[in-house]
Order: structure tokens, then C-alpha cells, then sequence
């Protein structure tokens, strides 16, 4: 085709899109909504010898109309007006009444990149064509469109939808009634035949799946330009009140609600524990330093939810993020808020000074085992990037973790500390004579001091010397000040756990004491204890028991490899030196512990990366070192 001729058609092809679009809006050619959605004949006539005329001349034209009366949204343009028409990645909440079915469908025509984009919005949608407009009653009316089947360009691939839905409120039984074992679930239907605007139950080809836990969630191969499916109420007896409230979304990037039953993906871990507070943390969320940053920046991206383990609450909600919303006890953020009762943070304190999210729970009771359950609400900017925004910007209900708080009053949480930054966890205490903040301050401007005496003696030390001249050619002063802060805190501030604790790898101290409410260890238990062994009838630092005063308590013994990288770090005139595990050594069994892989079996510097391999020394050095070396002595 010669350049003017294809100029000619060209124009032609705009003048007939510009007679194509008055046809559709002229007084004489608009369609009457209230006739019923006839179809227009001239309008597919336009269409059709618009499409036939670009297709000879070569040119790859796939028309799609963006209004909604032509239907260009995918779904029928007779569908029924019970059919709530849903946008890709927007949830929309509604009601459902006791042996009721609600239908839903999705066009996968027109779907467009800001449909993509993460929008997470309920309510009302609009998605090329389609719009849906909620009525005050809770239910949704497509607007007029007309039928016009062979104008839709089909999809020539199948494309997978993702359908998934969360029950927000059930009914609940009526007072005085015996309680059910869970919540009645929802049921989410499909149908065989992919051009069955109302899936049914009573029809043979229904295909059926039951909410879990509050949750479903269903993927499907669409052929076709347009997905149906509904989701069916149970009819009740008497002794219900009330209806379900649900949430439903519908995406084609992945599920916009999702929950994990793999407790290896568990992504909560108990730092510290008394009887009326809490420390949960998550794993690192990176392990990649560059990225470290961008995610402190993105501000939290979970969502923590608590509630006893005995408690009715949850039932039929734990993999329900709007239901953890409703019936939790404790929440970490209610109504986009920030909750009273948990302060929540993001921080690189632990592993690998990686970004994680910690929450400081208070108010709870003595003695409880509490349920917690993480969602990720969110994206980090970082993750936005990684993705190009094609990510649903869904909600993703995580594995719950059980915890218990103690029975005593003798151990107490503490955390951001000035100089033992590091420390978030359970220590011996005293309600007494402390409360948290005075307690934290207590022990780290103790171990501050500590570390003063350390300063002065390092000062002898020739560290700035040339190469040839300096203790190690493979370490410096700076790795050893780093180490004895990680093993001083560690050591000087132990981590403390109920004197009743079954735990096997905490360490009985302090024996003799009196419990601060005043009450004592009966003489049997303490003749049980072995009064020979010093190590289990005192604290390992005598200033514990003087200053403190926690009486009786068990100890998780500082990890050995802390000892053994300070050795590694600092300069052997120093006169540092570690026991080794050799045999029934008490010095060691008394003072330190092993790691083992997937136990909290001894207690270490989060942030902490060390050496393999164990090394001693005799304890020596000068006058210079002897302050430092006493102080060494009193709490190996």
C-alpha cells in the first residue's frame, strides 16, 4: 500500500471512529436503558465494517470499547442485576443473610495497568468499562450494557484468576444456647460450565469449597472474557442471631487475601517474657544489607493479633484478616490506629543488624498462654520497586505462635537500653524496689561503669603502633572494644527466667534468697540444690544480689562463643581467658552454655558474628590490667 493510500485509510478509520462514537451518543441512537439493553444494530454494524475494512488494509486493529454501555467490560450486557461486578486487586465488603447466595462476576477484558497497581480500595470500582455503584442496602448494580458477544475480543490464552474471600463477622449463638465447636463457615462456588452467571449448590455442575478458618481461596484457568462465581450462606437454626459480613476480591497477579499453614514460615519469635508483658519479634525481613535501609524507611509492614489460647475468640477467623480485625482481644493497630496496649517498632537489633519489627506487649496475665498471629498488611517501598507494581498489595495471614507468661514477679522485660543496646529481654528484678525503665537503667549504667575500667586498660595498649608492631595483623582494638561490649552486656545483664521454668537449659541461681514478696525456697529444695555448689545458691555476679535482690530465678547461661571471640580480639596481655567444656567442668557448666541449631539453648549478642573455633588463655597481665582482670574474675 502506497504512503497516500495508507493516509487515506487512516483517516478513514478515525472518521469511522468518530461516526462510530456519535452513533453511540446521538439522541436517536442511544440506548434505552429502560427498554430492557437493546441491542443497537447500526452501532454493530459501524463496528463490524470497521474492524473487516482495517484487517484487509493490513493494519492490527482489536477493538475495545471504554464505555460501559457498549459492554466492553467482558461481562454480558443482560446480566442478571444480582451480579456484583468486582475490579481487579479492590476488595468489596458485603452481607449475607442465612440461605442466601450471592454471585459475583469479573471481566478479564479491559483490565488495565492502574487495575493493576496495587489499588487496595473498597467500595464502589471502576475497571474499564464496568462500574460498579453499591447501593445503601449493601448489593451492586452493573450498569446498562449491551450485549454485543461477537465485538468482545476473547482472551486467546487461558488466563488464572485469583478468587479469594475472608469472613469479617458470623453469627453467633444466642445466650443460654450450648456453644458450637467453631464458627459456621461460608461456601464458595464455581461452576463447571464457565457461562453460568449464577453458580448453584443444586446444580450439577457446582463446584464447591468451604471457608477455612474464615478464609477461601480459589484459582481458575479462564478461557473466557468473563468469571463467575458465588458465595453461599448455610441456613441456621434458632439459636443464631446475626449474619456473616464478608470481604471478596478478585486479581490476576495472585491472591489479594492468602494465609500460610506451614509453620515453617512462621515468622514470630518470643524475645522476652514476664508475667504481664511481652517481646515478640520477626525474623529479618532482608538479608541483603542494601536493602536494609529502604525497608527501616517503609515503616512496619505486619500486623500482630493476640488473644489467650483458651479463648472462643478466634475460632473460625485465624485465617481471616478482617476477623482477626473484629474478635482479636489485642491488636497492634485497630482502626488504622496504633493500639495502647502494644508499642510497635521497627528495628535492626538481633541478627545480622537486619531490619525486623518488634512488638512490646503489656497488660497481659500471669501465667497465660497467649496466641499470636502476624499479617502482612503491606509492601516496603523496596518491594514496590522489586516488583514494578504488579503485586496484588494483598493481606497474607501468617502461622500463630504461642507463648506463656511466667508465674513470678522476679524476672522483668527490658529493652532500648543507652549502652547495652542489644539487650531485650527478661532479667532478674525486683517490683519493689524498681520499676521497668528504672530497672533497665540500673543495669546498663552498671554495665556502663564496667566498661569504663575496660576503656583505661585498653589505653595501654599500643593500638595505633605500625603493622609490625600491632598484637594482630587479623584483629584491632576497635573488634576488641566491640567484643568486650558484647560479652560484657551479656554476661553482667543475665536473661532471666522463671524460678518454676522446665526449661533444661536454664541454670538455677540465686537459691538462698527470699523471693522479694518475702517468702523463701523450703530447706529440702535447697539441700536439693546441692548447698556445695555456689554457682546455683548465688547470682553469677554478686552485684545482682546485693543491688537487685531478684531472690530465686533461673538463668539462661551466656553462649560460650562470646567468651571465645573476646580471647580471639583482644590482645593476650590483657589476661582473658574462657573455660572449655571438658567434661563436668564447673567453671564452664556453671558460667556458660553451647549453642544448638533450633534451640534458645544459651544467650548471645543478637548482632553478634563470630569465629568458629574455641581458644584460651591463663589469666595474667600486669598491674596495669588488674582492676579490669578482678572485675573478669567475679562474673566468668
Amino acid at each position: 500500500m502506497t504512503a497516500p493510500s495508507r493516509s487515506r485509510r487512516l483517516a478513514s478509520l478515525a472518521a469511522s471512529i468518530t461516526l462510530l462514537y456519535l452513533a453511540a451518543f446521538s439522541p436517536t441512537t442511544a440506548l434505552d436503558t429502560d427498554a430492557g439493553n437493546a441491542p443497537n444494530p447500526l452501532l454493530d454494524d459501524l463496528i463490524l465494517k470497521l474492524r473487516d475494512g482495517a484487517r484487509r488494509d493490513g493494519l492490527d486493529v482489536s477493538y475495545e470499547s471504554e464505555f460501559t454501555v457498549f459492554g466492553g467490560g467482558g461481562l454480558k450486557g443482560r446480566a442478571s442485576e444480582d451480579i456484583h461486578v468486582l475490579g481487579n486487586n479492590r476488595p468489596e465488603r458485603f452481607t449475607a443473610v442465612r440461605g442466601s447466595t450471592s454471585y459475583f462476576g469479573f471481566s478479564l477484558d479491559g483490565i488495565t495497568a492502574r487495575d493493576e497497581s496495587g489499588i487496595t480500595g473498597g467500595g464502589a470500582s471502576r475497571q474499564d468499562g464496568i462500574h460498579s455503584a453499591l447501593e445503601g442496602d449493601g448489593t451492586s448494580k452493573p450498569e446498562a450494557n449491551t450485549s454485543g458477544e461477537g465485538l468482545i475480543r476473547r482472551q486467546e490464552t487461558s488466563t488464572t484468576v485469583f478468587v479469594s474471600a475472608n469472613i469479617c463477622r458470623y453469627p453467633e449463638r444466642k445466650s443460654g444456647t450450648p456453644s458450637a465447636s467453631d464458627p459456621p463457615q461460608l461456601w464458595l462456588l464455581f461452576s463447571s460450565d464457565a457461562s453460568d452467571e449464577h453458580p448453584d449448590s443444586t446444580k450439577p455442575t457446582a463446584q464447591t469449597d468451604m471457608f477455612y478458618e474464615g478464609a477461601a481461596m480459589k484459582s481458575i484457568g479462564a478461557s473466557t472474557s468473563s468469571v463467575y462465581f458465588s458465595i453461599e450462606a448455610p441456613n441456621l437454626s434458632d439459636d443464631f442471631e446475626g449474619d456473616w459480613t464478608f470481604e471478596v476480591a478478585v486479581s490476576t497477579s495472585g491472591w489479594y487475601h492468602s494465609f500460610e499453614d506451614d509453620e515453617t514460615q512462621n515468622m514470630l519469635w518470643t524475645a522476652g517474657l514476664d508475667n504481664a508483658s511481652a517481646l515478640l519479634m520477626t525474623k529479618n525481613l532482608t538479608e541483603d544489607t542494601r536493602d536494609a535501609q529502604a525497608i527501616m524507611d517503609s515503616g512496619p509492614p505486619f500486623t500482630l493479633f493476640v488473644d489467650s489460647v483458651d479463648s472462643p475468640r478466634l475460632k473460625g477467623v485465624r485465617h481471616s484478616y478482617c476477623g482477626l480485625e473484629t474478635y482479636a482481644q489485642i491488636a497492634s493497630m485497630k482502626d488504622k490506629k496504633p493500639s495502647d496496649q502494644v508499642l510497635m517498632s521497627m528495628t535492626t537489633r538481633g541478627a545480622g543488624r537486619l531490619p525486623k519489627q518488634q512488638f512490646w506487649l503489656a497488660g497481659l496475665n500471669s501465667t497465660t498462654a497467649y496466641t499470636g498471629i502476624l499479617v502482612r498488611t503491606g509492601q516496603t517501598s523496596l518491594e514496590k520497586r522489586q516488583n514494578d507494581g504488579s503485586s496484588n498489595g494483598g493481606v497474607r495471614v501468617l502461622p500463630e505462635t504461642q507463648f506463656q507468661t511466667t508465674t513470678g514477679d522476679n524476672c522483668r522485660v527490658i529493652t532500648d537500653l543507652d549502652f547495652c543496646t542489644e539487650v531485650e529481654y527478661a532479667v532478674p528484678a525486683n517490683d519493689n524496689k524498681f520499676n521497668t525503665t528504672s530497672l533497665a537503667k540500673k543495669y546498663d549504667d552498671y554495665a556502663r561503669t564496667m566498661y569504663s575500667n575496660f576503656e583505661k586498660a585498653i589505653q595501654q595498649i599500643p593500638c595505633e603502633a605500625p603493622v609490625t608492631s600491632k598484637y594482630s595483623l587479623a584483629r584491632s582494638c576497635d573488634d576488641c572494644k566491640i567484643a568486650y561490649k558484647n560479652w560484657l552486656c551479656t554476661v553482667a545483664i543475665p536473661r532471666c527466667e522463671d524460678f518454676s521454668s522446665n526449661n533444661p537449659y536454664a541454670l538455677i541461681r540465686n537459691a538462698e534468697q527470699a523471693f522479694p514478696n518475702g517468702t523463701s525456697l523450703d530447706e529440702s529444695v535447697i539441700n536439693g540444690i546441692g548447698r556445695d555448689k555456689p554457682a546455683l545458691l548465688h547470682s553469677r555476679n554478686a552485684w545482682i544480689d546485693e543491688e537487685i535482690a531478684p531472690g530465686p530465678y533461673k538463668e539462661i547461661l551466656p553462649c560460650d562463643d562470646v567468651c571465645y571471640h573476646l580471647v580471639q580480639s583482644c590482645p593476650a596481655a590483657m589476661g582473658f581467658g574462657c573455660p572449655l567444656p571438658n567434661g563436668d567442668d564447673e567453671m564452664f557448666w556453671g558460667s556458660y552454655a553451647q549453642r544448638k541449631d533450633g534451640e534458645q539453648s544459651c544467650s548471645m549478642p543478637p548482632s553478634s558474628s563470630f569465629v568458629g573455633g574455641a581458644a584460651t588463655l591463663t589469666a595474667g597481665g600486669g598491674a596495669v590490667f588488674a582492676v579490669l582482670v578482678a572485675f573478669w574474675a567475679s562474673i566468668l
